[in-house]
């Protein structure tokens, strides 16, 4: 089955994705041009500054051009008004993408290439660790103070991913050192150095308590049985690794991390359909969205919007594609079997982690049943003294008031 049909086929049997009206319509020869050079570039055809800088501008213009044809094809404004913000929000992941494979030089860890967690992260995206006792208890010690009023917020109905996590700079900064501390001696940040083609080091994280009250995670599609796949993710970035470390002993009642090591590879999405896939989230989200109350979406979860859907299922086949697609699966699908089939799932004690490639790996975690979840999600960042702020807008999946903040201490 090709790409695009496994998509279409999820995507036409789900009764939430059935409206009336045909795709708009693109140049394929188009998009192959455009696939083809973002790929050499991607791939490390170009060396000089002159001729990232042209690549990036004739991508832009090929992106243009094919949103372009989509634009003339629209019923209403509406419409219109999704495809621009659409556009402009896949021409800014365009370019910080392109930043990163200016930035990125691999041939430089050649030495640590074939260490066997630089192979995994290659080929899984993913390997597993624990960081010391002494340590898990340092970082307890430290966030204790915090811990206590997210338990506090959570019997008070305060239950949005936001209210329940934490990253203030006193916390953040002495968390940020003794996860470096821990990560050197093990090795990670050369592991991490290696696979990405640049110095990492531990840039930021957000400490977050799970618990069983929360239903964000939860299905708001109108189906009679959710898909096990709920939750199932790649992050909006390639460009900063993450780590999962748990600071509680987690089972499979109480928000385990999962992964899909290979899901993301089968799909052999295109460039402009992965970048679009990636950014899906923005029309109608942000504040200054014009579609805002149009489309009047609930918390974290895009799809939620019966308007949104439809617009979405205007693209093309070969551009439909969302980052977080594990809430659209139809329940005992073959796609479905696909995650399940690969599901590994991190259960373990306190400092257990997941070292993996978010943006390329599906993944997901706390989602409790009973008791509750005490983990660090933390972000790899370039080792460098002034790390271009646009990058960190959404590394990782939180709000993005919690983003911004992480922003501000890595700065």
């Amino acid at each position: 089955m090709s790409t695009t049909n496994y998509l279409e086929e999820n995507y036409s049997s789900h009764p939430a994705f059935s409206f009336p009206g045909k795709p708009y319509r693109i140049d394929l020869a188009k998009l192959a041009a455009f696939d083809t050079n973002y790929k050499s570039v991607a791939n490390g055809g170009l060396e000089e500054d002159a001729l990232f800088e042209a690549a990036k501008i004739k991508l832009a213009a090929q992106a243009n051009e094919i949103f372009g044809e989509m634009r003339l094809q629209t019923n209403d404004e509406y419409e219109r008004m999704f495809l621009d913000e659409l556009e402009g929000q896949s021409l800014r992941l365009l370019n910080e993408e392109l930043g990163y494979y200016q930035l990125a030089n691999k041939s430089k860890y050649q030495e640590r290439s074939q260490e066997a967690r630089v192979t995994a992260l290659k080929t899984d995206r993913h390997f597993f660790g624990e960081i010391g006792a002494a340590a898990v208890s340092r970082i307890m010690d430290i966030s204790s103070a915090e811990i206590n009023e997210f338990r506090s917020r959570a019997a008070q109905g305060q239950l949005k991913r936001e209210d329940l996590s934490a990253n203030s700079v006193p916390i953040v900064g002495q968390i940020v050192e003794i996860l470096n501390d821990e990560f050197r001696a093990q090795g990670v940040l050369g592991t991490v150095s290696a696979y990405m083609g640049f110095d990492c080091r531990v840039g930021g994280l957000a400490i977050e308590l799970s618990v069983p009250q929360a239903t964000w995670w939860r299905d708001t599609l109108d189906t009679s049985v959710p898909p096990k796949t709920m939750y199932a993710h790649v992050d909006e970035s390639i460009i900063y690794p993450k780590a999962i470390v748990y600071l509680s002993n987690v089972t499979t009642a109480n928000g385990p991390t999962s992964c899909y090591p290979g899901v993301y590879e089968e799909l052999h999405l295109n460039a402009l359909q992965e970048i679009i896939g990636r950014v899906l989230n923005y029309p109608g989200h942000l504040e200054d969205s014009v579609l805002k109350d149009y489309y009047g979406k609930s918390y974290h979860q895009t799809m939620s919007s019966s308007r949104f859907r439809q617009h979405f299922m205007r693209l093309p086949a070969e551009l439909r594609f969302n980052s977080h697609m594990g809430w659209d699966v139809v329940p005992g699908s073959e796609t479905e079997q696909k995650f399940m089939d690969r599901e590994r799932v991190m259960t373990g004690a306190a400092g257990t982690y997941i070292v993996f490639d978010g943006g390329r790996l599906f993944h997901r975690g706390g989602m409790v049943v009973s008791g509750e979840r005490i983990a660090l999600q933390v972000i790899f960042a370039p080792a460098i003294s002034t790390p271009n702020p646009s990058l960190y807008r959404k590394i990782i999946s939180l709000p993005r008031g919690i983003v911004s903040k992480i922003w501000r201490l890595i700065k």
